[in-house]
């Protein structure tokens, strides 16, 4: 039974190796995974069902920022290219249509929308979300080294005894 649990932890390491390289382009990084060889095979499927939950908020966050990037870009081009319209666009008293609306719209841009994806998407958004997700992954770590940082420093006030100098604490 040891031998089993023993390879299925080697078979966990290296799921949770593979799992980080797609992770880290979504600038995220899979769970600790756990080393404990009591859970075993229920310990590693717990760690995977819980990854999978967290790789829903990980794929939504991407999806919305891959909206907000291909939108901010199309805007961009547009008054890059002197559209007259884009400030009627902000406006407070501007009512956006309906999905639904935009119907005849929607038929006519094909070709445009086409040439975005294959020609601005491809190339530069892929880029830019590969950025924003490495910033984000930056912030959490450095977020998570401050938590960490200020709960060693509770943990140190807490325990205020004196003590004397180890050895190699003395210059």
């Amino acid at each position: 039974m040891d031998k089993v649990i023993r390879e299925t932890l080697a078979q966990g390491r290296l799921i949770y190796e593979e799992y980080k390289k797609p992770l880290a382009a979504f600038g995220a990084e899979p769970s600790v995974l756990p080393e404990d060889p009591e859970g075993g095979v229920a310990g590693l499927l717990d760690w995977i069902l819980g990854e999978f939950t967290a790789l829903s908020e990980v794929l939504g966050n991407t999806t919305d920022n891959a909206a907000i990037v291909s939108c901010e870009s199309i805007l961009a081009i547009l008054d890059h290219e002197g559209c007259q319209d884009l400030s009627r666009l902000g406006s407070r008293d501007f009512v956006y249509p309906s999905h639904s609306e935009l119907g005849r719209n929607l038929e006519n841009i094909q070709a445009v929308k086409k040439s975005f994806v294959r020609r601005f998407c491809k190339e530069t958004e892929r880029g830019i979300m590969r950025e924003i997700a490495r910033s984000r992954l930056e912030v959490a770590k450095a977020v998570e080294a401050e938590v960490a940082s200020a709960l060693e420093g509770t943990e140190d006030a807490g325990t205020s005894e004196a003590r004397p100098a180890d050895a190699d604490e003395q210059v």
